[in-house]
């Protein structure tokens, strides 16, 4: 468990992300406030997972700042 590993401290995941015509992440780099290639693993694979709006136009890129705390 994530939590258990760096409990009592908080996590920034700087999320930026392409999601293409279709709806669907092309790119993704969840960057952390910690060196934790686990979770930086889990959180690129949850937002994967996401089915987004298609952009009009062509892809569109994001960018999702998300903290983490025990």
């Amino acid at each position: 468990d994530f939590m258990m590993r760096v409990a009592p401290m908080s996590v920034r995941a700087n999320v930026r992300f392409t999601v293409d015509r279709h709806g669907q992440i092309e790119e993704i780099d969840a960057c952390l406030s910690v060196e934790d290639p686990t979770l930086e693993a889990c959180v690129e694979e949850v937002f994967r997972s996401i089915e987004f709006p298609r952009p009009e136009g062509g892809s569109a890129g994001v960018f999702y700042p998300i903290d983490l705390s025990p």
